[in-house]
């Protein structure tokens, strides 16, 4: 068990069973990649605009470090990942135009905004806001290529405000090693990222681990008090039905405290069904439900 470094060079821009792995780890491996921003560090002021200095140039968008193939990883086991350390190390940006999904009919052509941060704050408009750092990016590799702008079942682009210091996702492995990759590191964001979030460019210590053969169908986070099944379909409608659905199955699986209509007369009363983003090309929904309402039951542990 050790910590292992991804080249900084070392970043691509689509999750694809045909990348070259930049890094080979094992299980119990802590690893630490170097993320650009979303916008791969272009907008270096104010002056500099999307279409300007990235859609104009062909600068890709949402550059992910990686990837990283996890020895013995394979369709059918899950891929566990802890989010051991995020570190901000620049000022933030945001950016706004007329073709942003909401908000973009008050727009026309660029704008962009740096925002200063200091001593864990974001400057933002004469508001000091205590920053909480979280990955938009955190996926595998499914088994066709796809641009890191998309989510899935392996993850991705998930944009999950909840994807902090300490959570853990657990992914269902799609092809051997895995394919790990990560960024679009976000200082602050709010549910649903109705334009972008706190752009930043940092470093992120991930731990790597292993459940072999068993998978769920959608990710799954877990923090210290909550569960949350991530679900990602064209419409948020969609995407609700399913992160429910998922959600019923998943905590079904675990707990033999209550019948079927007990569990989700529960999860309806203390259950919450949240936003992680709107904008992409598919919707992303979490539905969240307090670890101590359904203890792990050693008779249907799995």
């Amino acid at each position: 068990m050790s910590l292992k470094i991804v080249d900084p060079s070392k970043y691509v821009y689509s999750f694809s069973p045909y990348h070259r792995p930049a890094l080979y780890c094992d299980p119990g491996d802590s690893v630490q990649f170097t993320s650009l921003d979303t916008c791969s560090d272009k907008l270096v002021d104010e002056t500099c605009g999307v279409r300007k200095n990235m859609d104009a140039q062909g600068v890709p968008w949402n550059p992910v470090s990686g990837p990283v193939y996890v020895n013995g990883a394979m369709p059918g086991d899950t891929l566990k990942v802890t989010v051991e350390k995020i570190e901000i190390t620049g000022d933030a940006v945001m950016f706004f135009d007329e073709k942003l999904v909401l908000f973009g009919q008050f727009f026309w052509g660029d704008t962009t905004i740096k925002i200063p941060i200091k001593d864990g704050y974001a400057d933002m408009f004469g508001n000091k806001l205590e920053l909480r750092p979280m990955l938009g990016i955190l996926g595998i590799s499914p088994t066709e290529r796809t641009g890191t702008m998309n989510q899935g079942v392996f993850g991705g682009n998930m944009d999950c405000k909840e994807i902090t210091e300490g959570s853990v996702l657990y992914l269902p492995v799609q092809v051997p090693g895995a394919l790990l990759v990560t960024g679009d590191i976000h200082g602050l964001q709010g549910d649903g990222e109705t334009v972008c979030g706190l752009e930043v460019p940092g470093k992120i210590t991930l731990k790597v681990e292993l459940i072999k053969d068993k998978a769920e169908p959608w990710p799954v986070l877990e923090t210290k008090d909550r569960w949350y099944v991530i679900a990602s379909k064209e419409t948020l409608e969609d995407a609700t039905k399913e992160a429910a659905d998922k959600m019923v199955k998943f905590l079904w699986n675990r707990t033999d405290r209550y019948t079927i209509a007990e569990l989700i007369g529960l999860m309806s009363i203390c259950g919450e069904l949240q936003f992680c983003q709107v904008v992409d090309p598919l919707q992303t929904v979490r539905y969240a439900f307090d670890k101590r309402l359904c203890l792990i039951s050693n008779s249907k542990q799995t």
